[in-house]
């Protein structure tokens, strides 16, 4: 805004620097803007996290259906189910084998890897078929 100074004859101008209000509102975009970046890289941060707990339940899982594949895990001759846990490496794994005969000379195996993160449980299930001639 701007006046005409009678006295000196000269233009006198009151917009030399922000107002209060101008200040108030840029201190509040950029709050806002930092609230939304922080936020992003939290949510980032988790999605980690939790992919990093399904690479190692599925690394766990296949390394467990192999085991059982090449025999290394005793089967009992009609065992249904075995379970276990992955001891000192892995404290917050578990798994859990399901046995089931088809067609008499077919062995279908399920292994389920289960886990905790945060507070919330997660698990992951791979299968296979094994011939009941072969080693197991």
């Amino acid at each position: 805004m701007m006046f005409l100074n009678r006295k000196y004859n000269q233009i006198t101008s009151f917009n030399k620097g922000f107002t209060i209000l101008e200040a108030l509102l840029a201190a509040l975009l950029v709050a806002a803007g930092l609230v939304l970046l922080f936020s992003i890289v939290n949510r980032s941060v988790f999605i980690h996290s939790e992919m990093a707990g399904k690479e190692i339940a599925v690394v766990l899982a296949d390394e467990t259906l192999s085991r059982i594949s090449a025999g290394l895990v005793n089967l009992p001759e009609e065992a249904t189910g075995l379970s276990g846990d992955f001891s000192k490496n892995y404290p917050n794994y578990s798994w859990e084998a399901k046995l089931e005969t088809i067609n008499g000379d077919l062995l279908k195996v399920n292994v389920l890897v289960t886990w905790e993160l945060n507070g919330k449980a997660n698990s992951y299930r791979i299968s296979t078929l094994l011939h009941k001639g072969s080693k197991h």
